[in-house]
């Protein structure tokens, strides 16, 4: 039996499109009660959609002109690199900065929930 003694425990959720996803993550911290939930949205742009082509690979995350509207400014950017080549760009947005505190509360996530239905809705209109 292994102990999970000091491991986070994370719940998520993914809703595939034409081209894309759009991934919900919530990190549970048991031991902070001030910030109890970190919850983070992704989108992995695929090479078949139109906004993959307008992504810059090398730029860092406040540098991405993606004209994709999700809380607050852009937060972390990834290119992900296989064998043969770019598999995906990840775009994502953090809710742990100043301001945050109602997400940091929720357990449930609801206005996280409709930011990343927006963000899909974006990328749908996109195509």
């Amino acid at each position: 039996m292994v102990a999970f003694e000091g491991w986070t425990p994370k719940r998520s959720w993914r809703k595939d499109g034409k081209g894309f996803c759009v991934e919900v993550i919530c990190s549970e911290n048991k031991h902070d009660d001030y910030a109890p939930y970190t919850w983070c949205v992704y989108a992995y742009i695929y090479p078949k959609h139109p906004l993959f082509e307008r992504i810059e690979p090398h730029c860092h995350a406040w540098d991405t002109n993606t004209g994709l509207e999700c809380h607050s400014y852009v937060s972390f950017f990834r290119t992900h690199v296989g064998k043969d080549g770019v598999l995906s760009h990840q775009i994502g947005w953090d809710y742990k900065h100043d301001g945050d505190d109602r997400y940091q509360m929720d357990s449930e996530g609801f206005s996280v929930f409709c930011d990343a239905e927006n963000l899909v809705k974006q990328l749908n209109e996109d195509i």
